[in-house]
C-alpha cells in the first residue's frame, strides 16, 4: 500500500488554490503554506503526495525522447522530491510581489536547471574516466589494467555504506543499482549527493 498523508495533500492543495487568488496580497499567506508543506515534507509520506501531484499535473515533462536527457530529467526529479523541504523553502524565499507564483512551473525549472547539471557533471566524468574499450580483457600483464584495477578497489573501500553508494555512483554505476548493492536507499543518495555538489559548488576559487 503506498504511503499517503492527507495533512500534506491539504497544504499543497491549499496553495495551489492562493496561487490564483489577488496578488501580491496572498504573499504572505502563500508563504505561509510552503512553509507548513516544507515541514511536513520532512516525512517520506507527504513526499510521495508530492511526488504523485507532480506526476498528475507535470509529468509529461519527464517525456523525452533522447534517453540520455530522459535518464537525466528522471534523476534531477528524484532528486527534487528527496530535497523537497529545502526546495519549497527556496521557492519560498524567492517569492517576488511582482510577480505571481506557480509551484508546478517552478518545479518543472528546477528540474530542467538540475538535469543540466547531472548531464554536465557525466560529461566532465567522461573526460576524467580511464580510457578503455569495453570488450577489452582485464589483465595484469598490461599496466594500464594494473592501474585502473589498483583505483577502483581504492574506490570501493570503506565499510560505510553510503559512502560505498556515491563511490559506485562515481564509477557509472546507476543509483538504483547502488541502492541495491549496498542497501542504502535512493532518496539518501539523492539527498547526500546533492549536499556534496553544493560544498563544490561553495568551495572558492571553483571555476566549474
Amino acid at each position: 500500500m503506498r504511503p499517503t498523508d492527507p495533512d500534506a495533500e491539504r497544504l499543497l492543495m491549499a496553495a495551489l488554490r492562493l496561487e490564483g487568488a489577488p496578488w501580491p496580497r496572498a504573499l504572505q499567506a502563500y508563504g505561509a503554506q510552503l512553509l507548513a508543506l516544507a515541514t511536513r515534507c520532512e516525512g517520506p509520506a507527504a513526499k510521495a503526495e508530492v511526488y504523485r501531484w507532480f506526476m498528475r499535473e507535470a509529468g509529461g515533462a519527464l517525456v523525452v525522447r533522447d534517453p540520455q536527457r530522459r535518464q537525466n530529467l528522471r534523476d534531477a526529479f528524484h532528486e527534487a522530491i528527496a530535497t523537497m523541504p529545502d526546495l519549497l523553502l527556496r521557492f519560498r524565499a524567492g517569492l517576488d510581489p511582482g510577480r505571481r507564483p506557480n509551484l508546478r512551473s517552478m518545479l518543472v525549472k528546477w528540474i530542467e536547471w538540475a538535469a543540466n547539471e547531472h548531464y554536465r557533471r557525466e560529461q566532465r566524468h567522461a573526460k576524467r574516466r580511464f580510457p578503455y574499450r569495453a570488450d577489452d580483457r582485464l589483465t595484469p600483464e598490461r599496466p594500464d589494467h594494473v592501474v585502473l584495477l589498483r583505483e577502483v578497489l581504492a574506490l570501493l573501500d570503506g565499510a560505510d555504506p553510503t559512502r560505498r553508494a556515491l563511490r559506485l555512483v562515481g564509477l557509472g554505476v546507476p543509483i538504483a543499482e547502488a541502492a541495491r548493492r549496498t542497501g542504502v536507499s535512493r532518496q539518501k543518495i539523492y539527498r547526500v549527493r546533492a549536499l556534496l555538489i553544493a560544498a563544490r559548488d561553495a568551495e572558492p576559487g571553483d571555476d566549474e
